[in-house]
């Protein structure tokens, strides 16, 4: 059965028949394509099955030639739905240089990303013109519809150690000299020591019981990132609004307390605090997104168009459980739903080469303890969570279940997981009055 081939579609039938030839020919070819090129990427149909006959063969561990490809085609009751043998044999007497497989692959794959391409637009003009969605929705499903293409080249092969291993000397020497921190500080000096700041690709999860500070945590951390270290962070908050978030991070850098800030009851010295404040962070490199029902597809947009615009260098997302990804499913399946998202977190993170801090909320198991510290198992809705992070904070402070503590402005922040570091705990001063935390030491 012949193709149906659309010839103002881009694609290259040529270099489809020399990949297959040379594949037939060698089958060594299959391990230096497989990675750069699928069976969608083929445009024709017969050329599709026989690619994927020959990954099939090259799973089971049986050799590639003319004789194996046509059997399993014929097994499968589809040899004759791609030409016959008499095509199979066309393919492997076609003129072509095997040492050149590689080349075909990336002009077939790059034909079948153009396809996406246009696919996409296609079905932003077609929502378009529906004119069913909202604006912001319509530019999210196009930014979506985007991204999803570019997911397809995003592919990497292996390194040899020898590369890696330059590459790590390289850091190395970058990071020598700065007392152990071979990653973005978070500010809190005893934390720090232990995290040896936060790691590129890193995914740090967050995790608190309601009125612990964990908002307040993240929001310090930012920043400091910020304002001290000058690199730019992303926030988003699907909780507050971006002017409660702002109001936030005034307080804590004008010492100006929240309470007065929200009641605008304010002295001439708390005016002049505010002005300084605000001059200080007129520069600040901080980007906040408040969207309330932002999915982590649309997350993923944006993130990669602040890298790419803003370079940022950490982003944090308050909180995990108010996320909801493309693949709806009913609150019986919402655990399932929690683990993808974070799977996502955590691909993103890797992607883009930076931290992410993501909240997390907590079981109400917690409360049920004598012993109210948090811990691992305790991430509610966990799923894949603790699987997906790289380290796991919790917060706790004492107060919050006994008001008569002596520990009244202790907090402890408990490192309840770290890949490639020791677990502990460190103790902070909660500053209630700018609900802010700060370093032990200083206060």
């Amino acid at each position: 059965m012949a193709d149906k081939i659309n010839p103002t579609m881009p694609q290259s039938l040529e270099s489809e028949a020399a990949l297959l030839g040379a594949i037939i020919s060698d089958e060594k070819v299959i391990y230096e394509v497989i990675d750069l090129v699928k069976p969608e990427d083929f445009y024709s149909d017969s050329n599709r099955l026989i690619y994927e006959t020959c990954i099939d063969l090259f799973t089971e561990g049986v050799g590639i030639d003319l004789f194996t490809v046509s059997e399993k085609l014929d097994k499968k009751n589809i040899l004759d739905k791609v030409g016959g043998y008499g095509y199979l044999t066309s393919l492997a007497d076609s003129v072509f240089i095997v040492s050149n497989a590689a080349t075909y692959a990336s002009i077939v794959a790059e034909k079948a990303m153009l396809r996406r391409l246009i696919g996409a637009g296609r079905s932003i003009v077609d929502v378009a013109f529906k004119d069913e969605k909202t604006l912001r929705e319509m530019l999210e499903f196009a930014e979506n519809s985007v991204l999803n293409v570019t997911q397809k080249s995003n592919t990497k092969g292996y390194s040899k150690l020898s590369e890696v291993n330059e590459n790590v000397y390289l850091e190395l020497e970058e990071n020598a000299g700065k007392g152990g921190m071979t990653g973005i500080p978070t500010g809190f000096t005893d934390l720090d020591k232990y995290l040896s700041g936060m790691k590129k690709a890193d995914m740090i999860v967050v995790g608190a019981r309601p009125g612990m500070g964990k908002t307040a945590f993240m929001l310090e951390i930012a920043h400091y990132v910020a304002t001290r270290k000058k690199l730019p962070v992303a926030i988003f908050n699907l909780e507050m609004t971006k002017e409660q978030l702002a109001t936030r991070i005034l307080s804590s850098h004008s010492r100006v307390s929240n309470e007065k800030l929200k009641r605008a009851e304010l002295s001439q010295n708390d005016w002049l605090d505010l002005a300084e404040a605000l001059a200080d962070l007129s520069d600040a490199p901080i980007y906040i997104d408040d969207t309330s029902d932002a999915g982590i597809q649309s997350i993923r947009a944006k993130c990669r168009k602040l890298k790419m615009e803003k370079d940022v260098k950490l982003i944090i997302i308050d909180y995990l459980q108010l996320m909801t990804s493309n693949n709806r499913r009913s609150e019986a399946n919402r655990v399932v739903e929690v683990s993808d998202i974070s799977r996502q977190i955590k691909m993103m993170a890797r992607e883009l080469e930076v931290p992410i801090i993501v909240g997390s909320q907590l079981s109400r198991d917690v409360e049920r303890r004598e012993d109210k510290r948090p811990r691992t198992s305790d991430l509610r809705e966990s799923g894949g969570i603790e699987q997906d992070a790289d380290v796991v904070l919790f917060l706790y402070r004492e107060v919050e279940y006994n008001k008569d503590t002596e520990f009244k402005n202790v907090a402890e922040v408990i490192i309840g997981k770290q890949r490639n570091g020791m677990q502990g705990t460190v103790k902070l001063y909660f500053d209630a009055e700018h609900t802010t935390f700060r370093n032990m030491a200083k206060s």
